[in-house]
């Protein structure tokens, strides 16, 4: 792992709302660094900032102040245009709801990100058979969401986060609408692909015992980090 290397640094990142009552501080200096290869649990209870934090990194929006870098780049100040490039370029995403276009195939469902690529239907299709293979789904590429279980629709969102080649895979609560035994094989999904691909992956979760399987925990607590260290030494 390249420590010289972070694929993702916030420096002193904060973010603010303006409500009807004021404005409102949500994170208040954030800053963290993770490598290339890590696979990472960010916690925190409800209204602690950690979905705010995760939508900068998301690219899904932008700081009130700091720095954040991604890949290298300081993507800070870019346009909501050009965050929109960023995050089909560089990351992937896994949520708890799966996101999957229901009147579409496995395969359509997969490959979509690289619709705005101008890449080839062929050369898609054939991208998405390889990682549908790749996540246990072989044989269903022309099966439509509502045919599968809750676990097959969670490794199809996998597939499809996996498809653009991103340098970092985020998953939003992505055993939150599963039961504990497939909770268990969606985690050791992620945890393969981390260990053989050497995937960079953040997992946003509230469940301390899924956290403790990933080899680092950041807990936001209060728009401020309360813990950044090795999972199996957190405590809350």
């Amino acid at each position: 792992m390249a420590k010289d290397n972070p694929v993702i640094e916030l420096s002193g990142i904060k973010k603010s709302f303006v409500t009807g009552v004021g404005i409102i501080p949500v994170l208040k200096g954030i800053s963290f660094k993770i490598y290339k290869g890590e696979f990472v649990a960010v916690m925190g209870p409800s209204g602690s900032g950690k979905s705010t934090c995760m939508n900068i990194v998301g690219c899904l929006d932008s700081a009130t102040s700091g720095k954040f870098i991604l890949d290298g780049k300081d993507v800070s100040a870019k346009t909501s245009d050009e965050l929109a490039e960023i995050r089909n370029k560089k990351l992937g995403f896994v949520f708890q709801n799966f996101n999957l276009l229901g009147k579409r195939n496995l395969i359509d469902n997969v490959s979509l990100p690289l619709v705005y690529r101008g890449i080839s239907k062929s050369a898609r299709d054939e991208k998405a058979k390889k990682l549908l293979d790749r996540v246990g789904l072989k044989g269903f590429e022309t099966y439509v969401p509502n045919q599968l279980s809750g676990g097959m629709k969670q490794r199809v969102a996998i597939a499809r986060a996996l498809v653009g080649d991103p340098e970092v895979i985020l998953a939003d609560e992505p055993t939150g609408n599963l039961d504990s035994k497939t909770s268990e094989e969606i985690l050791e999904l992620f945890k393969e692909l981390n260990k053989k691909m050497n995937i960079t992956i953040i997992m946003i979760t509230h469940e301390e015992e899924l956290a403790r399987e990933t080899s680092r925990i950041i807990n936001i607590k209060d728009g401020m980090i309360s813990y950044d260290g090795k999972s199996n030494k957190f405590r809350k």
